[in-house]
């Protein structure tokens, strides 16, 4: 039992590093804005990436609504955390954006926000923070699955992927939050570009993939707990 779980997790933690540095090898960036400074924005795809913006850095509106035909001019100074965005990064520096597209004519930051933010209570704001503690990072996940022994080995295992499920839940949520923030508004991009990102459907896939990894790394995180309650 020991030998499954042990190759099993492996394989999964193997995975989710191999997806982390898919995605921030991805040539294009896009979703929300978690963040920006002047020398940096950080956007969550998958994962919330961090690129260089500088003075060659270009900003544009990206048109998502009627009129199509539009002055697409922008700065840099129209940024908004909660903005969906598309960052194209530099081929020779994919740590540079070379240019950033905002997606002014959507539901931003504060419509976003206060949708998501209503079913988080004061229980569930402590329980994630204390769950943030017992985060690991990926090199001690794989290493601590690779020569796990002890019940204290197993058991912190378990409590890592209760936090990462954690995690996937808020995800889950924010994005269904997203997804009926689009549809009280109405989108043009649901019938002429359906599924596409800054569209109800795209919101509505991402949160089902959060639910199904929360569910996932639950598993995970039960398995160890079994394992840690008759190791020494």
């Amino acid at each position: 039992m020991l030998k499954h779980i042990m190759r099993w997790t492996l394989g999964v933690s193997l995975l989710a590093l191999a997806t982390q540095s898919t995605v921030s090898a991805t040539p294009t960036l896009t979703g929300r804005v978690t963040g920006y400074s002047p020398t940096s924005i950080s956007v969550l795809d998958r994962e919330i990436v961090t690129v260089t913006v500088d003075g060659r850095t270009a900003f544009t509106k990206w048109v998502t609504q009627k009129p199509w035909e539009q002055d697409t001019r922008l700065r840099a100074s129209a940024l908004r955390v909660g903005q969906l965005v598309a960052v194209h990064r530099r081929a020779d520096d994919p740590g540079v954006a070379s240019w950033v597209q905002i997606a002014t004519d959507l539901p931003g930051a504060e419509t976003v926000s206060r949708d998501a933010a209503r079913p988080m209570n004061v229980a569930t704001l402590a329980r994630n923070q204390e769950a943030s503690g017992d985060l690991l990072s990926p090199s001690e996940v794989v290493a601590l699955i690779a020569n796990a022994r002890t019940s204290t080995d197993h058991l912190k295992l378990s409590k890592h992927y209760a936090a990462v499920a954690a995690r996937y839940d808020d995800d889950a949520a924010a994005h269904a939050a997203e997804a009926r923030a689009y549809r009280a508004r109405g989108n043009p991009s649901e019938t002429k570009r359906p599924g596409t990102p800054g569209t109800a459907a795209h919101c509505d896939r991402l949160s089902a993939l959060a639910k199904d990894s929360a569910t996932a790394a639950r598993a995970i995180s039960r398995e160890h707990e079994a394992v840690a309650s008759i190791a020494r």
